[in-house]
């Protein structure tokens, strides 16, 4: 008997030991109420009600207390003798008649709630070290809904998204269940997710994680997008009003204050809502608050609530039993909302086995996805409702309708059709039998020009192949050719890449032609900015050498800590002079500068390695395919070049070591630090300018935020390339809104400050640049540009040659590449 069978087999046995409870909980009303807490008096046993209603709890025959408790609604308690299979049991709920508790009013009129939130922040420290040792079992469910699309978006049609939509323009996009054990030791966390299950995917893993809903309120914040601070962290006074609103008791006899807690403003990264705090422990009995888009800055969330329900597992230990996250959205005319739904179950309290704890944070167990819809049935703590129910086989139909041969032949036949628009955009045809692609783009998306090349276009082709239904092992090759028509020339090139796994993402690379490479590799001026400098400002700032060239690399993950890359270049390099005057301004005022830049045709070959070494870095494991999520600690680089000119005719000889450190850190509510610091030496050093070391610079006032840090914003591109030591130090500072905010008016806008500095030594000279802007500049979720007021000092006369100087600039940041 084969081993899964001897799995469903001792399932089955076990789930006919058990005895399930079921029944709906409603209201005074009559109406369904979804998440009420149902769980075993005493204990960690429980479940939730789904959307309708529904609960269903299996226990072992016997005597059990089984508690209902929903916040707003008075506890029931029900003893229940189980002897048989299944017991029906509807429960009806009645609304929590809160009193006002004898409590004494201060002389300057304080309301009563705001003592016990300073008694509940004296105790906040002790009950997060005391939840903080722990293991236990979580069952997620999520769910995803669209409740109104649009029939188009900028004139292109919608459709059904891939059978997603009904008729009503509405659909289930997410459906989702996963069982995981969970491991929680002070700072330490992980997940071992051992079950897992998609609605429509057989071979895919849920996206559903306890540790990513483990949102701590006995912490001081909680990230989301921006750090919103608890209604009872340690400075919580300077940003709520609270509102004591009655008492009650619950079944433990423990007297429960609810809480009304209210932002004082709209744009103050707080909560709405309610916290109920239990007397004389202090602690949290239970939360149900949300947060607005203006509040996390997030614009294309409506709202984001938070439901969480502890239960007492010792006299000072409660834990959390159920954790409901409930989101709407909308952007693009689409309208969506959902939920994750977290069951927490068989804690065991106390020191967690420190073996278990290393890089992984997150484990997802081989065979996760390969349950049986009897394992799902027998496991299941919150029931199906019949929309999830629907969904499972609507879309499980639907997957097997699309893993048929013929079906994909005509899905392929029907996309593959050439269009009178693939000619102005591209022409991509699909084989999904054998997991391949190929596409040709077309030469009008592709047109530039340059004072080198003058008007040049490009007509490229690529390939992509998928050698297994996880399209972990994967081949590309992509080719184009260009051709300038003021120089006259063809430069045709090809490049491959193999990727052998997605584990430690061992790959093989190669290239080889004829190309225009940029003197600075890094490329800090794009083509198409370049061009509409050379044509509308009569400016050329991309300089450039031709090359023949061959192109061989290696790169993969070496454990956890390191990733390495390796790579030798062969390049016959040739110079080029301008061959195009076009411009449509400045035709008299304005000459094109020279492209030679000192330059003699020569050959090279080159090698180079690079380490990056990540302390800390954390890893989020699946049996395919393993994801690195970065770590505490600042990234470190470690670069050697070494221009080789004992063989193949090479005229280079040069060593070059550098190295760089970076790191972002969050500053809670006062936004985010980020610093950059890179430094090198020339041991031997290059004869030709190709081969010095050039920074990114910026000469257009047009640049990219992402790039910020590591650029300066007004360096002139090649006027302080260096063949000698040199370093360069980056910081800046994104407030996020932290003052913006407090100004009425500007708060509206919700525009971000930023700020930094820059440093660059070379060989005892210095630049330096200053800078002060505002970020995310836009209307709701389209905020694209940031501006920058800039001051900098130029190099010392020891450098340069000249005496130091001044000078001041506004920079344009675009968050989308020209």
């Amino acid at each position: 008997m084969s081993r899964i069978a001897i799995s469903i087999l001792l399932l089955f046995i076990a789930s006919q030991m058990l005895a399930q409870i079921t029944g709906t909980v409603k209201d005074s009303h009559g109406m369904p109420l979804s998440y009420v807490n149902v769980y075993v008096k005493n204990s960690s046993i429980g479940t939730t009600t789904n959307f309708d209603g529904l609960y269903k709890l299996k226990l072992n025959p016997g005597q059990h207390t089984i508690v209902y408790q929903y916040i707003g609604f008075q506890t029931q308690e029900v003893d229940i003798q189980i002897e048989k299979e299944e017991i029906r049991k509807d429960i009806v709920l009645f609304d929590m008649s809160y009193t006002m508790p004898e409590v004494t009013i201060t002389s300057g009129g304080e309301d009563p709630a705001y003592a016990i939130i300073r008694k509940a922040q004296a105790k906040r420290k002790f009950h997060l070290e005391q939840n903080s040792e722990y293991e236990c079992d979580a069952y997620v469910r999520g769910f995803n809904k669209i409740y109104n699309a649009p029939e188009k978006i900028m004139g292109i049609e919608v459709g059904d998204m891939d059978g997603a939509l009904d008729s009503t323009r509405q659909g289930v996009v997410y459906l989702s269940e996963s069982v995981s054990k969970l491991y929680v030791s002070g700072s330490k966390s992980k997940e071992v997710m051992t079950s897992s299950k998609i609605s429509g995917d057989d071979q895919g893993y849920s996206f559903n994680s306890a540790q990513e809903m483990d949102f701590n309120f006995y912490q001081n914040t909680l990230d989301l997008n921006k750090k919103i601070i608890s209604p009872i962290a340690s400075n919580a006074l300077n940003f709520y009003d609270y509102l004591l609103e009655g008492a009650h008791v619950d079944e433990n006899g423990q007297l429960v204050n609810k809480i009304k807690v209210i932002p004082k403003n709209d744009y103050t990264p707080c909560f709405f809502g309610h916290i109920y705090i239990n007397e004389d422990l202090w602690n949290i009995n239970s939360v149900k608050v949300g947060v607005t888009s203006k509040a996390t800055q997030l614009a294309f969330i409506d709202t984001l609530n938070f439901e969480q329900n502890y239960i007492p597992l010792a006299s000072d230990k409660w834990m959390m039993l159920s954790n409901i996250i409930e989101f709407r959205m909308s952007a693009f005319g689409f309208e969506v909302g959902g939920s994750f739904a977290c069951v927490y179950s068989n804690y065991k309290l106390g020191p967690v086995d420190a073996n278990i704890f290393n890089r992984e944070i997150y484990v997802v167990k081989d065979g996760a996805n390969e349950k049986s819809e009897m394992f799902w049935d027998s496991i299941r703590p919150i029931p199906l409702t019949i929309e999830e129910e629907l969904d499972y086989i609507r879309k499980d139909s639907i997957r097997i309708v699309k893993e048929n041969p013929e079906y994909l032949d005509s899905m392929d036949r029907k996309n593959n059709k050439l269009a009178v628009t693939d000619i102005l955009t591209s022409y991509s045809h699909q084989n999904s039998k054998k997991r391949s692609s190929w596409s040709i783009s077309s030469p009008l998306t592709n047109i530039d020009v340059n004072t080198i090349q003058g008007w040049n276009g490009s007509l490229g082709f690529k390939f992509n192949k998928s050698y297994n239904k996880q399209r972990t092992r994967t081949l590309s090759i992509n080719t184009d050719v260009n051709y300038s028509t003021s120089s006259k020339q063809w430069r045709p090139r090809i490049s491959a890449n193999f990727r052998f796994n997605r584990k430690n993402n061992l790959s093989i690379s190669g290239s080889t032609g004829r190309s225009i490479s940029q003197f600075n590799s890094q490329e800090p001026i794009t083509e198409r900015l370049n061009a509409i400098m050379t044509l509308f400002f009569r400016r050329n700032y991309l300089k450039a050498y031709d090359k023949y060239f061959a192109h061989l690399r290696l790169s993969q993950y070496i454990g956890s800590l390191f990733y390495g890359r390796f790579s030798i270049d062969y390049e016959d390099r040739s110079a080029l002079s301008n061959n195009y005057d076009g411009s449509l301004f400045y035709k008299n005022s304005r000459e094109f500068t020279n492209n030679l830049l000192g330059f003699e045709d020569h050959q090279a070959i080159i090698l180079r390695t690079s380490l990056r070494i990540r302390f800390g870095e954390r890893l989020v494991s699946y049996p395919d395919r393993t994801f690195r999520i970065g770590s505490q600690w600042p990234t470190l680089w470690l670069h050697y070049k070494k221009g080789i000119n004992s063989i193949g005719g090479s005229d280079v000889n040069y060593d070059l070591l550098h190295a760089s450190i970076r790191k972002q850190y969050s500053v809670g509510n006062l936004g985010t630090f980020d610093f950059y610091i890179h430094g090198g030496t020339f041991i031997t050093k290059p004869e030709f300018f190709i081969d010095a070391y050039h920074f990114v610079g910026n000469q257009t006032h047009i640049a990219y935020p992402q790039s910020y840090i590591t650029s300066f914003l007004l360096l002139p591109y090649y006027e302080n390339s260096t063949n000698n030591d040199f370093a360069q130090f980056h910081f800046q500072h994104n407030f996020n809104g932290w003052l913006t905010n407090k100004l009425p008016g500007i708060r509206r806008l919700n525009l971000h400050l930023v700020g930094g500095y820059k440093y660059l030594l070379l060989n005892g000279g210095d630049y330096s640049e200053i800078y002060v802007g505002l970020d995310n500049i836009g209307y709701k979720f389209f905020r694209l540009l940031r501006v920058d007021a800039v001051w900098s000092k130029q190099f010392s006369k020891e450098v340069t040659g000249e005496d130091s100087n001044s000078r001041f600039g506004v920079v344009v940041g675009l968050k989308f590449k020209l």
